[in-house]
């Protein structure tokens, strides 16, 4: 109610109080002396006062009654004022109360409206200004690659850059867009040792410098650089999918973005950071997981996130150093962060799809260069795999274990990858020791996950030689935003890719194909990748996966598809490619010459292989 309002009811109730009393009085006066004028109080002689204006009143008994009760309402008026009064302060305290609450409540919507609204443009003008600087860069390194190639083409330079080279452009780049900096130092009033601690002590300075080869100071720095990093806490223990440092110094494994290069062309990174999942190889004493990562198809995931170059000495670190940093980022795709260092220097390195974005200089000694270390690192972004993948597994309640591939020494969590999808071997939480195999996508949709777990569901029901999946395992991954990230479920069994080395190995994939066939599906995508084998030796079944493309309209022209395409996969040509004559005449037989026309198509298809 607002306060005018309560102050006018206030005033009239007080305005009631004292005209009632006066009507009263009034009233009483005029009784009196309409009995005086009939005569009724003749016996009882009164003296006439006047006590109202305009009134008379007619005895000294009736006047010591009226003033009595006129000082009775007088008390009773006052008493009213008094409670009017007191009402009036509250209202007004009760008002005040609410119109500052409101005003408040007002004041910081609009404080929440205005910080939103700056932190928008704020944003905006951020993004603007980036995105400006991205252009400019990009503008600047098509220039220099230019420059670069017509120079080469003058033959004045080596075909294939040095080291030197890349990393003088890198340096070029970010001189002229002022993206190199020195390590922030920690505030003055900084508290506590992990602010202030520096990657390495004066001792450990002097080992790293005493070391006599470069292998022997990778070897001393990489506890110093896990303890940094903080990927040698208790928590990774709980986290499926936790970061790991890993030693590839004398393990070839970084490919080329746009074809997989010969084995002798493979880079070896001294040390890189991946996910536990990821990587492969065995642990050592001295300098702890030591091996690559997985697989090809996970450095084309993203899932390589750290490159650390090392150099022997404690001399001023060179263009050719960086260059090879620069090198190993330009094989990742995405946002990618490095460190260049020897035994006192080191430098912080981002490029983002091989535009090189921030460099940050440092020493190892210095104070705060540890926390600085890990801010810079920590900022990088997981990639989608990660998260999926940590999701599924928890959900599932299993956690991935290394295995030893076969016929090899190295172990890994890692046991394929498809077109849409990565399979990795984990182990339910405290259940049966038996490892399972998960398949994770970020690629499909629900509906494609669905649809693929069904099928294989009722293809095993139905006898199928396909891999089980287990019961209820399938599970979706929905982010904050209520975004679709992908999903994943468990197969049973735990496969090895086939291999068509043998004329027996040629006729069970296709014995393997006509059972599937037999048991009233197609495949949709019946290729080699697809084919998995169960167990070894005379006891190897082989299975059949992936069947997201099973075909379930016209069966019998699925099924020749099929024949067709396991039939070009093992042969190793294109789907779309002609095969051999006597291939092509056994193939027209197929689904409709029965187990025959498979037998016949397998034997053509190794007798034009060997051939």
């Amino acid at each position: 109610m607002p306060m005018v309002s309560l102050k006018l009811m206030a005033g009239a109730a007080r305005s009631t109080v004292v005209a009632s009393a006066r009507t009263t009085a009034a009233e009483i006066a005029a009784r009196w002396c309409a009995r005086k004028v009939r005569g009724e109080d003749r016996e009882r002689p009164y003296r006439v006062e006047s006590w109202v204006v305009g009134a008379r009143a007619c005895s000294s008994n009736a006047s010591s009654a009226m003033d009595a009760l006129l000082a009775q309402l007088v008390e009773q008026t006052q008493l009213m004022r008094a409670e009017a009064a007191a009402r009036d302060v509250a209202l007004r305290e009760e008002a005040a109360a609410a119109l500052d609450a409101a005003l408040r409540a007002e004041a910081a919507a609009r404080d929440v409206a205005l910080r939103e609204e700056a932190a928008a443009a704020l944003d905006a003008a951020l993004r603007a200004e980036a995105a400006a600087r991205d252009v400019a860069l990009r503008a600047e390194m098509a220039v220099l690659r230019a420059e670069m190639a017509a120079l080469r083409r003058e033959g004045r330079l080596e075909e294939s850059p040095s080291y030197a080279t890349v990393g003088d452009e890198a340096l070029v780049a970010l001189t002229a867009s002022g993206r190199i900096s020195a390590a922030a130092e920690p505030a003055e009033d900084a508290a506590g040792a992990a602010e202030l601690a520096p990657i390495a002590t004066p001792a450990e300075l002097a080992h790293l410098c005493a070391c006599a080869s470069e292998r022997e100071f990778v070897a001393a720095i990489t506890p110093l650089m896990r303890g940094a990093r903080g990927l040698d806490g208790a928590g990774a223990a709980a986290d499926p999918c936790a970061r790991v440092l890993v030693n590839s110094e004398r393990v070839a494994w970084l490919d080329a973005l746009h074809k997989a290069l010969p084995a002798k062309q493979l880079k070896r990174p001294d040390l890189f950071a991946t996910w536990a999942p990821f990587w492969s190889g065995h642990a050592d004493a001295a300098r702890g997981a030591v091996g690559r990562l997985a697989h090809r198809a996970l450095q084309l995931d993203g899932c390589v996130c750290e490159f650390y170059e090392a150099k022997h000495g404690d001399g001023e670190l060179t263009a050719a150093d960086f260059g090879q940093l620069v090198d190993y980022h330009s094989r990742v795709r995405g946002r990618v962060r490095g460190m260049l260092f020897n035994a006192r220097f080191f430098w912080l390195y981002e490029s983002h799809t091989q535009i090189p974005v921030a460099l940050i200089k440092g020493e190892l000694g210095a104070r705060g260069s540890r926390a600085a270390l890990r801010a810079f690192f920590d900022a990088a972004p997981e990639p989608p795999l990660v998260p999926l993948l940590r999701h599924l597994c928890r959900e599932l309640r299993v956690a991935p274990r290394h295995v030893t591939a076969a016929g090899a020494e190295r172990t890994s969590a890692f046991l394929g990858a498809g077109g849409s999808a990565r399979v990795f071997c984990v182990a339910a939480e405290g259940g049966a020791p038996a490892p399972l195999a998960l398949k994770v996508s970020e690629k499909l949709s629900r509906a494609e996950l669905e649809y693929e777990f069904s099928t294989l569901q009722r293809a095993a029901g139905a006898g199928a030689p396909v891999v089980p999946v287990v019961p209820d395992s399938l599970v979706v991954y929905v982010d904050d935003r209520g975004t679709h990230r992908g999903g994943g479920f468990l197969l049973r069994d735990v496969c090895a890719r086939a291999v068509l080395e043998t004329p027996s190995r040629c006729a069970a994939a296709f014995a393997a194909l006509r059972a599937l066939h037999a048991a009233g599906f197609a495949h949709g995508d019946a290729r080699l990748p697809n084919l998995v084998v169960r167990g070894c030796g005379a006891g190897a079944e082989l299975l059949w996966i992936d069947l997201r493309e099973a075909d379930e309209g016209e069966l019998t022209a699925a099924q020749h598809a099929d024949a067709r395409a396991l039939a070009a996969s093992a042969l190793g040509v294109a789907q779309d490619d002609a095969l051999p004559a006597r291939v092509e005449a056994v193939l027209d037989s197929v689904p409709a010459g029965g187990e025959a026309a498979y037998d016949a198509l397998a034997a053509a298809v190794w007798k034009a292989f060997a051939a």
